[in-house]
């Protein structure tokens, strides 16, 4: 389908509010969260989230560990269906910006979930995401951890300098997960 050729189309790259992220982030760890309702009656047939950061990242929905890359140029693209739930669900990212020295900074991602209908739902990075430079507690599994939360930095599309194009992945679909994933 079109979504698979593009999935992180309508993604915008974002980051927290301070400074101007695209041309230089302080180093260091920044937190990001998006709640999104799925409805009790919508039965989910699959689901991933592609993802990518500059300079690394680690993945969750729910609390579940999806994974994690550190790679900006290539999106990874991450099995999500068993971390999904009727109701309020909580999209995690923690990236890092690890150089010497403030460079670009960044995190693009969409969660794609395909419902049995046929019917196709979209959370993408955008400025309704939060972000904080600290987390308190559970952060990645409860969406109402403290932390210095703020409205994150909407930067601008897929393809937009200074990270270009975004090499993306077909989804995998063999039941033997990605060793990768599980180290």
């Amino acid at each position: 389908g079109a979504e698979s050729a593009a999935p992180l189309q309508g993604a915008r790259w974002i980051w927290r509010n301070e400074g101007q992220p695209a041309q230089s982030a302080p180093v260091g760890k920044r937190y990001f969260r998006r709640t999104f309702r799925l409805e009790p009656e919508r039965k989910v047939a699959s689901a991933q989230f592609t993802v990518t950061a500059d300079n690394r990242f680690e993945a969750w929905i729910n609390g579940r560990r999806l994974g994690e890359g550190e790679e900006f140029r290539r999106a990874f693209t991450l099995k999500a269906t068993g971390a999904l739930r009727p109701g309020t669900n909580l999209i995690a990212v923690l990236a890092m910006n690890t150089t010497d020295q403030p460079n670009p900074a960044g995190v693009i991602g969409k969660v794609t979930i395909h419902f049995a209908d046929g019917q196709v739902l979209e959370v993408a990075t955008d400025g309704q995401w939060e972000a904080a430079t600290d987390a308190k507690g559970n952060w990645a599994a409860d969406a109402t951890a403290a932390g210095d939360w703020s409205p994150a930095l909407a930067l601008g599309p897929a393809g937009m300098e200074p990270w270009g194009e975004i090499e993306t992945e077909s989804v995998r679909r063999d039941p033997i997960p990605d060793i990768n994933l599980l180290c």
